[in-house]
């Protein structure tokens, strides 16, 4: 990954190069300039009549509180596909389970129009469909997915679940290959950091059916 793609300001000026190559169209004066950032702010105003404008707005990334997740997000998700699950897309890029959930579910829903569209799938590719502007300004209208739905407890707890599941089938195929070998042993929670790991998402699921009133069977 570009070491710059933690970097809020140059996440925005790369958009701004992506988005408006050729200087930026005012919509009130009509002049096309290169615009100036607003000093600690994501908007530029017109270098003519101050008019200002946001690089995101009217695009899946439309009132993104931060960037960088979107550019390390999009690099992981075309690469690996998906094996990559939203949680660890949470902790390696250390943001929380919900944005995470957001991020990849509108990025996994540009991945699905370009395969629908027989485009190629790159990370360019996916950041260029990303901040191009939407039919009516719409997230949902440039997918074949409802990419801008609530994420609801119901959500994390079913991603939680899934991580829970497939945790639970490496154990069970770990314990089998010793078996095989014949190099069975008793395996303890603080010892084996893949039962850790089983015992961790376990809570995960149990705290999250507790917040939206959930059951885990």
């Amino acid at each position: 990954m570009d070491p710059g793609w933690t970097d809020e300001d140059y996440c925005l000026e790369y958009l701004k190069g992506l988005r408006w190559p050729g200087g930026v169209p005012c919509p009130r004066c009509q002049a096309i300039t290169p615009h100036r950032k607003l000093p600690g702010r994501r908007q530029y105003a017109c270098s003519r009549c101050g008019k200002q404008e946001s690089v995101t707005a009217g695009t899946l990334m439309h009132r993104t509180n931060t960037l960088s997740p979107w550019f390390q997000a999009a690099w992981l998700l075309t690469r690996l596909g998906e094996r990559v699950s939203i949680r660890s897309v949470a902790i390696s890029l250390d943001i929380s389970l919900d944005m995470a959930l957001r991020v990849c579910h509108r990025i996994g829903g540009v991945i699905e129009s370009l395969d629908l569209e027989t485009l190629p799938v790159t990370w360019a590719s996916v950041m260029d469909r990303c901040i191009s502007p939407l039919p009516n300004g719409q997230p949902e209208s440039i997918v074949s997915v409802a990419t801008d739905s609530p994420i609801t407890q119901a959500d994390l707890l079913s991603e939680a679940q899934t991580q829970l599941d497939a945790a639970l089938r490496a154990i069970g195929n770990a314990e089998a290959a010793l078996k095989r070998t014949h190099l069975s042993r008793t395996l303890r929670p603080h010892q084996d950091a893949s039962l850790l790991l089983v015992t961790q998402y376990r809570d995960l699921v149990a705290e999250t059916a507790r917040e939206g009133d959930g059951k885990v069977d």
